[in-house]
């Protein structure tokens, strides 16, 4: 691979940490707003962004292969 394919490709990576930090940012910070004050609307934001997290890092995973599949223990 020449420099600038690796330089596009690190960028891309960076960018998409970027993208899942803000998520995370964000549901962090509905969490903290719901325990504080116990308000429903905060609590069903918390969960959307969960899941756009887990989607996210479900994307990530399938695009760079950072967590092995787990093997099969048993051929049978």
């Amino acid at each position: 691979m020449t420099i600038e394919g690796l330089t596009a490709e690190l960028n891309k990576i960076r960018a998409d940490l970027k993208t899942l930090i803000a998520l995370v940012q964000k549901m962090r910070g509905e969490q903290k707003k719901f325990f504080q004050t116990r308000i429903n609307a905060y609590l069903v934001s918390s969960k959307e962004l969960e899941r756009q997290v887990d989607n996210e890092m479900k994307r990530l995973n399938e695009d760079y292969n950072f967590v092995p599949k787990q093997q099969k223990l048993f051929l049978i």
